[in-house]
């Protein structure tokens, strides 16, 4: 288990540590998971200022979020009696609402994903491949095969293949042993399953930052979400009108309840009118820009008016610390993301891993260094062409 800190210091800077890789023997109950975090900010003299939780939306981390809630109630340590602290992981989210989706072409990925496989079992083919690549002028220089349990690599395998198409066309006349090309049908599905996923992608590329607040730009980016099945389902009659349908009803759903929720929680919040004034101007010139290429500098706005808003500001400054995904920290250890210390990993003991995960993690921080991005999504392999 990844135990990450994130805190906005009296500065307005967003800080993020990894605390501890805490080994979790069996049984993995919600109980003993909670036991075992408990352990790991005890340690850490934190366990009265958890503010919120942030974890995948499964029912072990329900269990988890509400012995933790209990727990800090009874100190009165939790705002609005903890309406805000258990935080289930939006990426996760999206990742389970466009994986069932995306069941409605698996046969479709299971060609393009058998196509790329195909390719990349021997040099000579991937070698023809490649000389196929360059009579028909192919920009590209590389295939994906994805991490098939999480959907962006899927979209990033589909959408990269595609561009491939004519490529595979020519490939399957001189290879007999290929048998997975898709049909001509199934490569428009495929053109209009990108084009839907598309704004997806952007959305959860937008909100797994930890570099940055999150928690002020999900809401508009689920309302952009919201948008998309509702125009596909009215305008498109082929293959995905079912699933921009049945998208639709999910995310109505959610936002239904998650709506009434909200409007629960503004009730309980007596706002004088100087908190509404800051709220308001914080909406309009942040939350709703829309432009390309815009950033808005969330808590470079509420440094500068920190004096202005002295209470609202210190209440601001931890609700734009809490992330509104795991995906980051997840995937620092995720080895389907090849962020894997060696292959004979297993050998290692527990502390030994901890030493070297947070070591590495804490140095950066200290010496002001970024971590190293890889050229591509951690979820996917690339074929390299020649």
């Amino acid at each position: 288990m990844v135990v990450t800190c994130h805190f906005v210091d009296s500065d307005f800077q967003l800080h993020k540590y990894i605390l501890n890789f805490v080994d979790v023997p069996p049984p993995y109950t919600g109980v003993h998971i909670y036991d075992c975090l408990f352990k790991c900010l005890k340690e850490w003299n934190i366990e009265k200022k958890v503010a919120s939780l942030t974890v995948d939306n499964v029912r072990t981390n329900d269990v988890v979020a509400k012995k933790f809630m209990e727990n800090l109630n009874i100190q009165n340590k939790l705002a609005i009696d903890g309406q805000l602290f258990h935080v289930r992981c939006c990426a996760h989210i999206l990742n389970l609402l466009v994986q069932d989706d995306l069941l409605e072409i698996k046969d479709i990925i299971h060609n393009v994903r058998e196509s790329v496989k195909h390719v990349s079992a021997s040099p000579g083919r991937l070698h023809q491949f490649s000389e196929l690549s360059k009579q028909l002028l192919m920009p590209k220089k590389h295939l994906i095969l994805d991490v098939s349990t999480r959907w962006n690599a899927t979209y990033a395998m589909l959408s990269t293949t595609l561009e491939f198409k004519n490529v595979f066309v020519n490939y399957a006349d001189r290879e007999p042993t290929y048998n997975t090309l898709p049909s001509d049908d199934d490569w428009k599905k495929v053109e209009d399953v990108c084009s839907f996923l598309a704004l997806f992608n952007a959305a959860t590329e937008l909100i797994s930052g930890s570099e940055y607040p999150t928690s002020n730009l999900f809401l508009s980016e689920l309302f952009g979400i919201k948008e998309a099945p509702d125009v596909v389902a009215l305008n498109d009659d082929g293959c995905m009108k079912g699933m921009a349908e049945e998208m639709k009803k999910k995310i109505d759903n959610g936002i239904k309840t998650g709506s009434a929720k909200f409007a629960q929680h503004i009730r309980t919040v007596d706002c004088a009118e100087s908190v509404k004034s800051a709220l308001t101007t914080y909406l309009e010139e942040g939350v709703y820009i829309s432009e390309p290429g815009v950033h808005f500098d969330a808590l470079g706005w509420w440094k500068a008016n920190k004096l202005k808003y002295k209470i609202l500001s210190k209440m601001v400054a931890d609700v734009l610390a809490i992330p509104v995904t795991t995906v980051a920290s997840e995937s620092a250890f995720s080895a389907a993301g090849g962020r894997v210390i060696d292959s004979n990993r297993s050998c290692l003991g527990t502390k030994t891993v901890d030493m070297l995960i947070c070591g590495a993690d804490w140095y950066r921080h200290y010496y002001g260094l970024e971590k190293k991005k890889a050229k591509e999504n951690d979820d996917v392999v690339c074929v390299e062409l020649t």
